[in-house]
């Protein structure tokens, strides 16, 4: 028996076998319907001829995920990736690391914001090469920069918002073993994702408050913006091109501004309409405070019931989890703990790093908890809900630190 699985088109590399085009032979214009995948010109005319999925023989060809062994990953391109194997780093090391290399991502970022405002050309290249550097932290210590994006701090400006953006769709991608040249595609997507709002009215784009009908039809043309932006600069990528031009379609047809729906919207357009949103109930805003990061997950996995592919959600609540490190929870037991990481299993189960018991008023010695093991001294305990770290400020440690310490 084959080894199929279906893709969608903005996953199709050079290398892939097609099993099946997911269509009646008689609506596209190859004689098989099987073939090789031998370059990117096929690719397009897949895309020319409205195929949007179909199914890739993963014995017979590449798969998305990244090939090991001694040959080098094709890019989505075809073109072959030659980096190195990044060497693993301890957490302390790569945080270190991870924070600078997102400090420099935020400054290059300001820049070509400011660069697309005036009309001038962007600077992909530094664009490009920032994200990379995200990508080898990644895979160096995945951990580091998760931590650095769950404590970034961001606010109205467009440019934070599109780094956070970035950021969690790098992990995203990462976290599904996408290859190292898909995770830097949708980096960039991620930081231009927004890029049209460098054309939108200054004082429309900053009004403290929410919008009128009029006014959220005038921002609602950033999205034509953008493309025509990225058509001034070439960036023709697919991936790129889907996330700037289809995070805010649905599922269910109601988004724009093609009004796309289901499998016509890619995978890289499903996600990051639902890390778009994320990202945005979880910042603070003038007029609303950022929601804490499980009730956020509660509300995207509601607008997966409609508005998202349900798919798409479960990748995201699996990747990120429903308490991402550094929540701070409320035990069964009475304890106060902070997420150290969740596990492959039950989500509402993660390792915590106990540090205050509430029963008693009294400090303990930080301690990890993986309250996924039944058994032990710990076996009954669970996550009863999370904490608004404000509330316990007197008693809450440098959290930081503390995930730090606890590696």
């Amino acid at each position: 028996m084959p080894k199929l699985r279906k893709i969608h088109i903005d996953q199709a590399m050079v290398g892939m076998y097609v099993a099946s085009l997911d269509c009646d032979w008689t609506t596209h214009p190859f004689w098989l319907s099987r073939f090789s995948i031998r370059n990117a010109a096929q690719i397009g005319m897949l895309r020319q001829e409205g195929i949007q999925t179909f199914y890739i023989d993963i014995e017979k060809g590449r798969d998305i995920a990244p090939v090991s062994g001694p040959a080098a990953p094709a890019s989505a391109t075809g073109r072959p990736q030659h980096s190195a194997p990044a060497r693993a780093t301890s957490l302390s090391q790569e945080f270190a690391l991870a924070r600078d290399i997102v400090q420099r991502t935020e400054a290059i970022t300001q820049t070509l914001m400011k660069d697309a405002r005036l009309g001038q050309r962007l600077d992909i290249t530094a664009l490009r090469d920032i994200s990379s550097e995200l990508s080898g932290s990644l895979d160096r210590n995945a951990l580091a920069l998760r931590m650095v994006a769950q404590m970034y701090s961001k606010d109205a400006y467009t440019f934070e918002h599109s780094v956070s953006v970035a950021l969690l769709l790098m992990i995203l991608q990462h976290h599904q073993r996408a290859p190292h040249d898909i995770v830097v595609e949708v980096g960039l997507g991620g930081l231009l994702h927004d890029i049209g709002k460098t054309r939108i009215p200054l004082p429309l784009l900053n009004k403290p408050g929410r919008h009128t009908a009029e006014e959220r039809q005038q921002m609602r043309e950033h999205v034509r913006f953008s493309q025509m932006i990225l058509d001034e600069n070439g960036i023709r990528s697919p991936i790129i091109r889907a996330i700037a031009l289809q995070h805010h379609e649905r599922y269910d047809g109601t988004g724009y501004p093609l009004g796309l729906a289901g499998d016509a919207i890619s995978v890289y357009g499903q996600q990051a309409a639902i890390i778009d949103v994320y990202d945005a109930i979880t910042s603070d805003r003038c007029y609303h405070k950022g929601l804490p990061a499980p009730v956020a997950i509660k509300k995207i996995f509601d607008l997966g019931k409609n508005h998202f592919d349900p798919q798409a959600v479960r990748d995201v609540v699996h990747c990120f989890g429903i308490y991402p490190p550094g929540t701070l929870v409320r035990l069964a037991s009475g304890k106060l703990a902070v997420v150290r990481r969740h596990t492959d299993g039950d989500l509402t189960r993660p390792e915590v790093i106990v540090f205050f018991d509430t029963l008693r008023n009294q400090r303990l010695k930080p301690a990890s908890v993986n309250l996924a093991i039944r058994y032990g001294p710990h076996a009954d305990d669970h996550v009863l809900r999370h904490e608004e770290p404000d509330a316990w400020q007197a008693q809450l440690p440098d959290i930081q630190q503390l995930l730090l310490d606890s590696h």
